[in-house]
């Protein structure tokens, strides 16, 4: 199962970037990280196919409650979702 986790760190020149990363959740193995200056759907997504270009893809996926990750509604899925539902990831609460 992988597990995704986002940081928001502050850069040499008072600027910032999110750092998203994918995690293993059994082995604390990092599949794969990816810096952006913006977190969006689409980020969220770079940093997934990253990951599964270098380790494949996992069974299912846990991620947190963004609006980057699920819908708010339940109805339409936002991206991420759809990418990974392509992709025959589950995708966990």
């Amino acid at each position: 199962m992988a597990n995704r986790l986002r940081t928001q760190v502050a850069l040499a020149d008072g600027s910032t970037a999110w750092i998203v990363a994918i995690l293993d959740d059994h082995a604390r193995f990092a599949m794969g990280a990816t810096a952006t200056r913006g977190f969006t759907v689409l980020s969220a997504g770079r940093a997934m196919e990253t990951a599964i270009a270098e380790h494949g893809a996992p069974r299912q996926l846990v991620s947190d409650n963004g609006q980057q990750f699920r819908s708010r509604d339940g109805h339409k899925r936002v991206h991420f979702q759809q990418r990974l539902t392509a992709l025959g990831i589950k995708q966990l609460s």
